[in-house]
């Protein structure tokens, strides 16, 4: 939360110093969907299925983002997203399962939290088109904290827990495509990606936006989320989609 909040003063002091230097349009929304979540992941001992072994369910997220565009040649535009995931479950195993320095016994009830995190800071360029079409390439640099914590239980006994977090930078190549049809809609497309040493992190987005009433805007997206990662003992094979609503301002 506190990478989030530095996001944000981040924003705040930028608008100004971008804006003594000519106009600026900023964007400003956000979005609540429901994610769901599937793949394995491995700490130390054996592979998990998220679904299968530890029953992790849909969970309803809000996410939300900022955008600033200049009319600058030289300075990049930026943006500003803050997306939470964190999902939790409650299934007695039917098999052992050894995870970090813990190995949960058959007939163990064991609860779950899984939380990943991610703070990101973009920056791009506009290529020159037209007023139908607008397309963005840049860099986006993704703030990412994933925390996996299981906690076991069986009846009459003391319960056993294990827990593991990661935080690290990630940068990404960054890429957009919006179309315009006509005035008060548009439809856009948003790829982000990295890949290194077994470790790759890509995105995507699909959104339509409509603006009923300036500056005010509504509509609906699609967020697919594919992460490896095999580092610190971690091995995890994750995928998480979120269909989504969203509303905001542009000005």
């Amino acid at each position: 939360m506190k990478k989030s909040v530095f996001s944000f003063f981040l924003f705040f002091i930028s608008v100004p110093i971008v804006h003594a230097a000519g106009p600026v349009d900023i964007s400003i929304g956000a979005a609540i969907g429901t994610q769901n979540i599937s793949g394995n992941v491995k700490y130390k001992g054996d592979t998990i299925s998220l679904k299968d072994d530890l029953g992790l369910d849909k969970k309803q997220q809000t996410s939300f983002n900022l955008r600033i565009e200049h009319s600058l040649p030289i300075l990049p535009n930026i943006y500003f997203r803050y997306l939470p995931s964190k999902f939790a479950g409650s299934k007695t195993n039917t098999t052992t399962i050894a995870y970090g320095d813990q190995t949960f016994d058959i007939n163990t009830k064991i609860d779950t939290e899984f939380e990943i995190v991610r703070n990101d800071i973009g920056f791009f360029y506009n290529l020159p088109t037209g007023d139908t079409v607008d397309i963005d390439l840049g860099l986006n640099i993704r703030l990412l904290s994933f925390k996996g914590s299981l906690k076991g239980t069986v009846a009459g006994t003391t319960g056993i827990s294990e827990e593991k977090s990661l935080s690290t930078p990630l940068p990404q190549l960054y890429g957009r495509v919006a179309f315009n049809p006509i005035d008060k809609l548009s439809i856009l497309g948003e790829l982000r990606y990295i890949s290194y040493s077994g470790n790759s992190l890509t995105d995507y987005t699909f959104e339509a936006k409509y603006r009923p009433v300036t500056p005010l805007y509504i509509g609906v997206g699609y967020y697919s989320e594919a992460l490896k990662i095999d580092t610190n003992d971690v091995v995890a094979d994750i995928s998480i989609t979120v269909p989504y609503f969203m509303a905001g301002a542009d000005f």
